[in-house]
């Protein structure tokens, strides 16, 4: 390890980079001598802004150009927002970490400290994920949702300028940038499920680098390990992406897990809402429990629902 140089693969946003260093921290904890380096890789979605993700490919916006990095060896680790990370597998890689859970929460951000149940009807609210408005929709059909894209400054900035009354950002990465000067109220109060993933930091290394996949190990938190693990493969079964109005939650506790979902129809007029309680120990129990809630849903009506999104 002494001669070996890590290099760190990620997007170079604040926050990916804030996260990416978050890695470095913890291997730095865990080995005192080992050597690290960032290289900042530019995705798809970074390319293309301002567009819906749905035009420039749902499908890896975010991870695709970093994975290849990592297939062809031009760097060792992937740093990753899970909620960004595909549910399909690549041949070559595995995640073989997933850090403590941050805030799942969606935060509701305004200029005068309103809430979504105050907002009057009329108002606009900028977010670019299909799910946050189906959500949003599902509760304040009055309100209209317009696409907004960027990063957290960019949608700040448009908050202030009036282009909208209200914009949704992930309070996590809210904290992880430490932004403190704005009003905003948590939706999960609101009973606003999150995107599968939110909130945990995943890295991903190559297969047959043994050594990368002993040493990033070796940063693992197990409880948020499974949680990721069943909401995961409770999004494969159902057979949505990253952009589909599919929100999920699993938490553990003393060994036993609540996976908690809701399916919403694209304009909000239709809910599916379940949960799903049971014993986890090892990878294979949270992947379980994960595809007997997608398949309880799908029973319920989930793939009409969702339409042509599945």
């Amino acid at each position: 390890m002494r001669e070996r140089t890590y290099r760190i693969g990620t997007r170079g946003s604040p926050l990916a980079l804030y996260q990416a260093n978050l890695v470095m921290e913890r291997l730095a904890e865990k080995f005192k001598e080992i050597k690290m380096e960032v290289k900042v890789i530019k995705t798809r979605g970074d390319v293309y802004r301002e567009a819906p993700l749905d035009r420039i490919g749902s499908t890896g916006a975010f991870v695709k150009e970093i994975q290849e990095a990592l297939l062809s060896e031009e760097v060792d680790l992937a740093v990753h927002s899970m909620k960004d990370l595909p549910t399909e597998e690549i041949d070559g890689l595995r995640l073989a970490a997933v850090l403590e859970r941050g805030s799942v929460s969606d935060a509701l951000i305004t200029r005068n400290g309103s809430n979504l149940d105050d907002l009057p009807a009329g108002s606009v609210i900028g977010t670019g994920s299909v799910r946050r408005k189906a959500q949003i929709m599902a509760r304040r059909p009055d309100i209209e949702c317009r696409l907004l894209r960027g990063n957290v400054d960019t949608r700040l900035r448009k908050l202030k300028s009036g282009d909208y009354d209200a914009i949704i950002l992930s309070y996590a990465g809210m904290e992880r940038l430490k932004i403190k000067d704005v009003r905003y109220s948590l939706l999960l109060d609101n009973g606003f499920l999150p995107a599968v993933g939110q909130g945990a930091i995943g890295v991903e290394v190559r297969d047959n680098d043994s050594e990368s996949v002993d040493v990033v190990s070796a940063i693992n938190h197990h409880e948020t390990f499974l949680s990721v693990i069943a909401e995961r493969n409770f999004l494969k079964r159902l057979g949505g992406g990253c952009i589909a109005p599919i929100a999920a939650f699993a938490k553990v506790h003393s060994g036993r897990m609540t996976l908690k979902s809701v399916i919403t129809s694209p304009d909000g007029s239709r809910m599916l809402k379940d949960h799903i309680e049971g014993e986890v120990e090892e990878e294979a129990d949270a992947a379980n429990l994960g595809k007997k809630l997608a398949e309880l849903l799908i029973a319920r009506g989930a793939e009409e629902i969702l339409g042509k999104r599945i």
